[in-house]
């Protein structure tokens, strides 16, 4: 049940519908509140709520709950990039490669890290890491 609820939040999530996924997540939290698919979800919410402390608040939680799950890495790093915390964007980003060092999505939010810091180098070997494993991904083409 609780994964169907996650997906249904999540298709609100891809038609912008931010409200209302975030009420139905924090719902599905006030039941089980250490759910980490949840928490990572409705942080990625708030982000695009532009609700950042809290997007951070929630993600840190997820982590304290399953340190070892690499996307919430990911996301962190995102929220962490809102935040204008570049460094420590790219701690959590380089965290997640570690775990999982075959994801394009993960070489290409770095890419885009290094480019924001003006490291255009790095921007571009790391999105040519992000195409040797994705050749179509289109985040990494238009870093490069």
């Amino acid at each position: 049940m609780t994964e169907k609820i996650i997906e249904k939040a999540e298709v609100l999530f891809l038609q912008k519908r931010y409200v209302d996924a975030e009420k139905l997540l924090g719902e599905l939290l006030s039941h089980d509140p250490n759910d980490v698919g949840a928490l990572m979800m409705l942080a990625q919410v708030c982000l695009a709520l532009d609700k950042i402390d809290k997007a951070l608040k929630l993600i840190d939680s997820a982590i304290s709950l399953d340190p070892d799950y690499d996307p919430l890495f990911f996301v962190k790093a995102k929220v962490l990039i809102q935040k204008e915390k570049l460094v420590e964007a790219e701690a959590s980003i380089k965290h997640a490669l570690k775990s999982n060092p075959l994801d394009a999505d993960y070489y290409s939010l770095l890419a885009s890290i290094k480019l924001i810091q003006m490291q255009y180098k790095g921007a571009l070997r790391y999105a040519n890491k992000a195409l040797a494993i994705d050749p179509s991904h289109v985040a990494s083409l238009n870093t490069r």
